[in-house]
Order: structure tokens, then C-alpha cells, then sequence
């Protein structure tokens, strides 16, 4: 149900706190594209986050012709999303069709056009890891840990191609994954005892805690997130009794 906001909230309204107790979201701001820009050395994705610019935002605009808010516009902000991390993996842009098909070609193809234009070493990064795994079956994340990829000498094109974005995608998406173990980890030992980790969903962590505990935990949160040597993650922290009626927390 990922691509209907109002079922994603029912859902999450079944999550509420304890008595006495609130609910803290801790999510990881933008952190693909983040990693991406990172691993790229795209200059202008860096300089744009830097500066604070959205880059789901960006893609956002060339698609509705408007500017796109993530609580205001929660489907439109999904959407552009979506469609950035699938064109950043190598898809078409008659992907958007697949996530939004109320949205026309011509538009996708404008969000694209933009996308590769504006950001102008990611194709690039995508064929040096792509060459890579044509050479050796494998690839290693920037924390070493490898995965391999017999589906390379597959005799099928699409058996081939599946894995080349497969390969791709988890350069990308095993730092993220290693990064939240590893805040956990800090957090398991830091928290005190009234504070609980109670999810893990991707990129965010739910927590229960007592409300006068909710910027301690905040700062916390973010020092965990930081690893050295890599790009930092600011992050989005939201409250409320419930997990589907959050409101954003500074």
C-alpha cells in the first residue's frame, strides 16, 4: 500500500503510545540520493544538498509544474521519489507510468531530461560499477561488504541485465543499511531505560519515550547517524501519540 498515503496512515494509526508516553520518528533525510551524490562525487547533487535544496523536490517540479511539499503533497512527494531513485538505477521513464499513471510520457520524459542534465555523473558512476560486476560477478559497498552475482553469465539478456541493476542498486543501498545497524547499535547503549526502540522501517526509527525525553533523544538520534569519513545525514523528527497522526518536531 505504499503508493496510497491514506492506507499507509490507517495502518499506522494502529501503532499508538503508552499511557504517559509519545512516539518519536527519527527518518534519514533524502539518504539514497545522499549516498549517491556521495559515491558519485556529483558536484552540483552536493552543492544542493549543502545549500538544503530537496531533491525529490526538484524532480517533484518537473513533474506537476508546481512546487511539491512532503506533508502537504504526500502521493506527489512518493511519486517524485520514486521515480528518481528508479531513473538514479538505470530505469526508463516510462517507469513513472507504472507509479502515477495519470501522469503523461511527455512528462516523465521532461523529469528525466532535467534529472540527467542537472546531475551530471550519475550515468557515468552507474557504467564504472556496471563494468565492474561484468568483470568479476561481484561488487563491494563503501563498507566492503561484497555481494555476488552468478546471474552475469546467465545465457538470458534479461537474467543479465536484472542483476547489472541489482548490482548497482546495492551500492547504494547497503550503506544506508549498514548505517542504521550500526546508530542502533550506539543507541541500544546510550538510551536510557525508559526509552525503547520500537521499529525499524528502512530509514526510520519509532521510538517510545517520555515527552520531557524527546530532544535528548533527537540529538542523540542524530550523532548516531554521523559515521566518519561519510556525507552527513541530517535528519526529520516527528511526534504524537499516535504513528499516523506524527507532526514534525525541531
Amino acid at each position: 500500500h505504499r503508493g496510497d498515503p491514506e492506507m499507509v496512515k490507517a495502518i499506522r494509526d494502529c501503532l499508538v503510545a503508552s499511557p504517559g508516553m509519545t512516539l518519536l520518528a527519527a527518518d534519514v533525510s533524502q539518504e539514497e540520493p545522499r549516498c549517491l551524490a556521495f559515491f558519485s562525487r556529483d558536484k552540483q547533487m552536493l552543492s544542493d544538498f549543502s545549500s538544503g535544496r530537496s531533491i525529490y523536490g526538484f524532480i517533484g517540479h518537473a513533474l506537476f509544474d508546481r512546487e511539491i511539499d512532503k506533508h502537504a503533497d504526500p502521493r506527489e512527494w512518493w511519486a517524485a521519489k520514486t521515480y528518481f531513485l528508479a531513473l538514479a538505477y538505470g530505469g526508463a521513464p516510462s517507469k513513472l507510468q507504472e507509479i502515477m499513471p495519470e501522469l503523461s510520457l511527455s512528462a516523465a520524459t521532461r523529469g528525466a531530461q532535467r534529472l540527467s542534465s542537472r546531475y551530471r555523473y550519475i550515468k557515468p558512476y552507474r557504467r564504472e560499477i556496471v563494468q565492474g560486476l561484468i568483470e568479476t560477478y561481484e561488487v563491494r559497498d563503501y563498507f566492503g561488504r561484497r555481494r555476488q552475482f552468478p546471474a552475469m553469465a546467465a545465457d538470458s539478456w534479461a537474467d543479465r541485465d536484472k542483476a547489472k541493476r541489482q548490482g548497482f542498486n546495492f551500492t547504494i543501498q547497503g550503506p544506508p543499511a549498514s548505517i542504521i545497524k550500526m546508530a542502533m547499535a550506539k543507541l541500544y547503549k546510550t538510551l536510557s531505560s525508559d526509552c525503547h526502540i520500537l521499529l525499524q522501517v528502512h530509514d526510520e526509527l519509532v521510538f517510545e519515550l517520555p515527552l520531557d525525553k524527546v530532544t535528548e533523544v533527537c540529538n542523540m538520534c542524530y550523532d548516531a547517524f554521523q559515521v566518519p569519513d561519510f556525507i552527513e545525514l541530517p535528519m526529520e523528527f516527528s511526534v504524537g501519540h499516535a504513528w499516523g497522526s506524527l507532526r514534525p518536531f525541531t
